[in-house]
C-alpha cells in the first residue's frame, strides 16, 4: 500500500472514531433517559444504571456503525476537498478508480470488524446487560444462559424463558413444577407472559 493510500486510510478511520463517540453518546444519551425510569425500583440504582449502560455501549456501536462509517467517509472526502487535499492527490497520480478502491478496501474493513463484533462481542454483552437490569429489579433468582435464554426460581418451581422482549414481555416459557424433593410433579407451556404489577403476570397460551 502506497503512503498515500495509508493516509487516506488513516484519516477514514480518525474520522470514523470521532463519528463512533459522537454518535455513542448521544445514543447512550436518550437511552440513559429511557432506563432510568427503573432507577428506585427493587436494588435497581443509579450504579446499576452507568453499570447497565457501560454493557450497552457494544450494542450502540453496531447499531450505528452503518451510518458512522458512511457519514465518516463524507466527511473525510468533504475535509479533503476543502483544504485542496484531495487536489494534491490527483496531481500525484491518484486515479479515481485508485480512491475508489481505498473506499472500498475500507468499507470491507469496516463490514468484517461490524460482524465480528455482532458474532463475538454483542450477544455476551446484551445477555449481561439484561442480567443486571433484571436481577437489580427482581431479584437474585434468574439464571441467563450462553443460548441466550433465561431460568427463573420461585419456590420449589422452576421456569425457562426462551426470549425476552425489550418491553419486558416473556415468550415461549416452559414451567416445571416440582415437590419439595425437587421432583418433577407437572409441565406447563405458555407463549406469552406479560408482568402487570406486585410480581402478577398475565399469562397467555398455556
Amino acid at each position: 500500500m502506497k503512503l498515500i493510500d495509508r493516509y487516506l486510510i488513516k484519516r477514514l478511520c480518525v474520522m470514523l472514531l470521532s463519528v463512533l463517540l459522537a454518535f455513542v453518546a448521544l445514543y447512550a444519551v436518550f437511552d440513559m433517559l429511557a432506563e432510568s425510569g427503573n432507577v428506585g425500583k427493587g436494588q435497581y440504582s443509579v450504579a446499576t444504571l452507568f453499570h447497565y449502560m457501560l454493557w450497552r455501549l457494544p450494542v450502540y456501536v453496531y447499531e450505528i456503525f452503518p451510518v458512522a462509517v458512511l457519514t465518516a467517509a463524507l466527511m473525510t472526502l468533504t475535509r479533503l476537498s476543502s483544504a485542496n487535499e484531495y487536489v494534491v492527490m490527483r496531481a500525484c497520480g491518484m486515479s479515481m478508480k485508485r480512491m475508489v478502491g481505498v473506499l472500498s478496501a475500507f468499507a470491507l474493513m469496516c463490514i468484517v470488524a461490524n460482524i465480528l463484533l455482532g458474532e463475538k462481542i454483542l450477544p455476551a454483552a446484551y445477555r449481561h446487560s439484561d442480567m443486571i437490569a433484571y436481577k437489580a429489579i427482581h431479584g437474585q433468582n434468574a439464571v441467563f444462559s450462553q443460548d441466550g435464554g433465561m431460568w427463573l426460581k420461585s419456590g420449589n418451581d422452576m421456569a425457562q424463558v426462551s426470549t425476552m422482549l425489550p418491553n419486558g414481555i416473556l415468550k415461549d416459557i416452559t414451567l416445571y413444577h416440582l415437590s419439595e424433593d425437587y421432583r418433577l410433579t407437572g409441565l406447563t407451556h405458555v407463549d406469552t407472559a406479560q408482568h402487570i404489577n406486585n410480581g402478577q403476570w398475565q399469562l397467555s397460551g398455556i
